[in-house]
């Protein structure tokens, strides 16, 4: 499959319109290709200046781990002293010598989490060299890495994982929680690496005004805030809920004074979701298509969003003029209500479609004119082999055709089970990117 097939799906290759989407959703995720955004950051001045001449360690955490720490060790060369690579799964592609690798758990951390965060404080905290170290940070180090403060064990970690998944609960209150429980997050890792001059580079998934949040700041100065920690647990209606060594731990911490604070060091933010949006209107452009973009971050109830943004497309489609590109970036939240499969931007592309489907109904053909893409960049939504999906105002009616009814999967959050038998999956495989979501329309 070349790459630009890799971004439509069963029912819009068939249809053979799905070429400019596919198209512009290629052009968004090539433009946060990590090797080549770490390439450039290392070459900043004050990153070279920083990093000397001599040998560099590097560490690179999070689901881009891998083709970040490629583009480090691009330009270092011979220079690289060692260092730790973590990312979700073992990577086998592109030399990585002579750092380290290690595979493990997401979004649920699990025991090759405490291994990797035990060997990357191990690294960090030598004492017999002085080398400047390069953290390459990408989202999922959360999960990645990790290692929980006593009394808090794996179990603990792993059940408030869940529990936090399974609400409406966005990133910055997860973190809120999680930076308070754990000796690498909240600037635990810049206090191991404390002899030493460091900088990071990040890939963010996450809004641009939040960076910290990535990967719970694990080189981020922040003083530790327990009582914030547990206001956010409260606020989530989860304090009768969460495991009780981690109320325990939050309540004793919050009572202690807080550690000694890490020295500050650079955290250079190389990409995030608006390079990835500004790369779609830039390649809808090329197509002359009009482009509107919403520099609103997309949030909120996944299937909330997709009936809005079906309602804005039918309106759209329903003015005169060219046809219309309609773009947006963010991460939606999916509360869990049933046992079914998916992830949040197939629960967003359901909604819409069935939308589309009523709007249809009331306005005639227009609905059945708009085309709009859900993509997770990492490839990666849910549970499942899909990256999102793309819909139109058929996806409902085709769905039944396949033997599922989509309102009733959508209310058991089953929505990959009905875009399946709609042929509306959108599979790319891993694009080794991570700047959360991307929802490109066109009204045809």
């Amino acid at each position: 499959m070349t790459s630009r097939a890799r971004f439509t799906s069963e029912f819009g290759r068939a249809c053979g319109w799905s070429d400019t989407l596919a198209s512009i959703l290629e052009g968004a995720v090539a433009a946060v290709e990590p090797g080549r955004l770490v390439r450039a950051g290392v070459n900043r001045p004050a990153i070279r200046e920083l990093l000397g001449a001599g040998p560099v360690r590097v560490f690179a955490i999070g689901k881009a781990a891998a083709p970040m720490a490629r583009g480090a060790l691009t330009v270092l060369g011979s220079r690289a002293l060692g260092g730790l690579v973590v990312t979700k799964v073992a990577t086998t592609s592109g030399a990585l010598a002579p750092l380290e690798r290690m595979s493990s758990g997401h979004p649920v951390p699990d025991a090759r989490s405490l291994r990797a965060g035990a060997r990357l404080l191990e690294l960090a905290g030598r004492r017999d060299t002085d080398a400047p170290a390069l953290v390459l940070l990408s989202g999922g180090a959360s999960a990645l890495v990790c290692a929980p403060l006593p009394p808090v064990t794996l179990a603990d970690l792993r059940a408030l994982t869940r529990l936090l998944l399974s609400v409406d609960a966005d990133i910055h209150a997860i973190n809120t929680i999680r930076r308070e429980l754990d000796r690498v997050k909240g600037g635990g890792l810049a206090r191991a690496l404390a002899r030493a001059p460091a900088c990071t580079l990040i890939l963010s998934d996450v809004d641009a005004a939040r960076w910290r949040d990535v990967g719970s700041g694990p080189t981020v100065q922040r003083q530790r805030a327990p009582a914030r920690a547990i206001e956010t647990i409260a606020a989530l209606g989860l304090t009768d809920r969460v495991p009780a060594r981690v109320l325990a731990a939050l309540r004793a911490a919050a009572g202690r004074p807080a550690p000694a604070a890490a020295a500050e060091h650079p955290c250079v933010v190389i990409g995030d979701s608006r390079d990835a949006t500004r790369a779609a209107r830039a390649r809808a452009e090329e197509y002359g298509l009009t482009t509107i973009y919403d520099d609103t971050p997309l949030v909120g109830e996944a299937s909330d969003r997709g009936r809005a943004l079906a309602l804005a497309l039918d309106r759209s489609a329903r003015e005169p003029g060219p046809p219309r590109c309609v773009i947006a970036g963010g991460e939606t939240t999916v509360t869990l209500r049933g046992p079914g499969r998916g992830g949040r931007n197939q629960e967003l592309a359901l909604a819409a479609a069935l939308e589309l489907e009523r709007l249809g109904a009331r306005h005639g053909p227009r609905a059945r004119e708009v085309v709009l893409a859900a993509l997770a960049t990492d490839g990666e939504d849910g549970p499942t082999d899909a990256a999102g999906a793309i819909v139109t105002g058929t996806t409902a009616a085709r769905c039944r055709a396949g033997g599922v009814e989509p309102s009733a999967a959508l209310a058991r959050n089953d929505s990959y089970a009905a875009l399946a038998a709609a042929g509306d999956l959108l599979r790319t495989g891993s694009t080794e990117t991570n700047v959360r979501d991307l929802v490109v329309a066109l009204t045809r």
